[in-house]
């Protein structure tokens, strides 16, 4: 059985990025003095085959940056005025009092997955994989989890 560390995750999700943070040298760049972080492992399980399937698996630390951006539709803004249809009005929102931007903050995250490798040639793979990743709760954006589902497919050359 092989094992190799994972280094890449990320997820996505409407108006929301969670960023995880790879490399010390990343957090130092940032001036982050408490950077979060990801890690996680791969198992391949070894085939008689040409095909290698694998899960893996990883938890750390996502930094959460919500942000929100408000479009006019209708009606009159809280000082009175009437902009034009679709044009951005956050920061009149904002200054009005009606509305705060929430903070940054960091939460919990882990990620499950699988996949299958094939050989098509020597040394050359195919791969497609799927992973779930879940963002723990924080009560300044959602009183329930983030999830993400994602599906990968990619051709590797394998040493």
């Amino acid at each position: 059985m092989r094992i190799a560390t994972m280094t890449t995750m990320a997820a996505a999700v409407i108006a929301l990025t969670a960023a995880p943070v790879f490399a010390q040298e990343s957090a130092a760049e940032k001036g982050w003095e408490n950077a979060p972080g990801f890690g996680g492992v791969r198992v391949e399980i070894p085939m008689q085959s040409r095909v290698l399937p694998y899960v893996l698996g990883g938890a750390g630390v996502a930094r959460l940056s919500p942000s929100a951006v408000f479009t006019f539709q209708s009606g009159t803004m809280p000082d009175g005025s009437t902009p034009t249809v679709g044009q951005d009005v956050t920061s009149a929102i904002t200054t009005a009092g009606a509305f705060t931007q929430p903070p940054s903050s960091t939460a919990f995250m882990f990620t499950l997955g699988g996949g299958v490798q094939t050989l098509i040639a020597p040394h050359w793979v195919v791969d497609a994989g799927h992973r779930y990743s879940r963002i723990a709760a924080d009560t300044t954006l959602s009183a329930s989890p983030l999830n993400a589902n994602g599906l990968t497919f990619g051709v590797g050359y394998r040493f």
